[in-house]
């Protein structure tokens, strides 16, 4: 697994997050939006970890960052204001399934990334 990857993706999707909930805020646009860009990333970390003929790397840094943006990424978000909820509390356990969902959505478009890519290696070999 390409560790360089998954370290560029958790940057990329911390920039992303910090730089949509700016530009949100700034322009008046709905951050939940911006949902597109977070799994392109995911897809393209997906795509950049895999070499061999297994999915498993890319699921794995797909995961990764997943749980970098549904934890670090929503208190960056939270803390500039268009990643808080309506509501002035939020129970731990919505808090958590949030970040479980995040995670296996991230796996799941890393896994499409990987599958991306093993398509692009089968055509060229």
């Amino acid at each position: 697994m390409n560790l360089m990857v998954i370290m560029f993706g958790a940057a990329a999707i911390l920039a992303f997050d910090t730089i949509g909930s700016l530009a949100s805020r700034r322009f008046g646009f709905a951050y939940s939006g911006l949902i597109f860009g977070s799994f392109a990333i995911y897809l393209a970390v997906g795509f950049g970890t895999t070499s061999g003929g297994s999915l498993m790397p890319a699921v794995f840094a797909g995961a990764i960052v997943g749980l970098v943006e549904s934890t670090l990424g929503w208190a960056i978000s939270w803390r500039l204001g268009p990643g808080r909820p309506a509501v002035q509390h939020v129970a731990l356990s919505n808090i958590l399934r949030t970040v479980a969902f995040v995670t296996v959505l991230g796996a799941a478009f890393g896994a499409f990334g990987g599958w991306l890519r093993l398509m692009s290696l089968r055509g060229a070999g």
